[in-house]
């Protein structure tokens, strides 16, 4: 998946958060946290080495926790 892909991804849960908001407010600000997300994904897919293959390492086991 690329960069732009994800904030993609990441503006489209955004309007949808804001699609299922009782609040006005609530409604507006992620309205406006999906703009910022769809503005990095569009600067991201324009070039400039931003649009690179994010690569997610699976782990075989949960890290150890420090007791």
């Amino acid at each position: 998946m690329k960069v732009s892909e994800k904030y993609r991804a990441k503006a489209l849960d955004c309007e949808q958060r804001g699609r299922d908001a009782t609040d006005y407010d609530i409604k507006c600000a992620w309205e406006e946290v999906a703009i910022e997300w769809h503005c990095l994904s569009n600067r991201a897919a324009q070039g400039s080495g931003l649009d690179y293959e994010l690569v997610f390492a699976s782990r075989s086991r949960a890290p150890p926790v420090a007791a």
